[in-house]
């Protein structure tokens, strides 16, 4: 898990798997909910903004909303209005 962030966020190509079909495999054993989706993007955010601040920490937030919504959608066959509103939100916060 530390290889695929540091790859998403740095570029670090340490992680070369397909990240969409472990969450597949999961859901085959333990179907996902977008409850679940939303409770992680909460706690990553909260952790972020407990420990970071500035660009790269808006980054890592916006990043990990867009990776939730597309994981959500490929998975659970939805857009989850909670994650994309937060994706909406942290476009918004970017632009500014």
């Amino acid at each position: 898990m530390c290889d695929f962030w540091d790859t998403v966020l740095f570029g670090t190509q340490e992680y070369r798997q397909d990240p969409l079909y472990v969450h597949l495999h999961l859901h085959a054993l333990y179907p996902l909910k977008s409850e679940h989706f939303e409770h992680w993007i909460g706690l990553w955010v909260a952790t972020i903004d407990t420990k970071f601040t500035g660009v790269v920490a808006h980054h890592a937030k916006e990043v990990a909303t867009q990776i939730a919504c597309t994981m959500h959608k490929r998975i659970i066959g939805t857009q989850s209005p909670i994650l994309e509103d937060l994706l909406q939100s942290f476009h918004a916060m970017r632009d500014r």
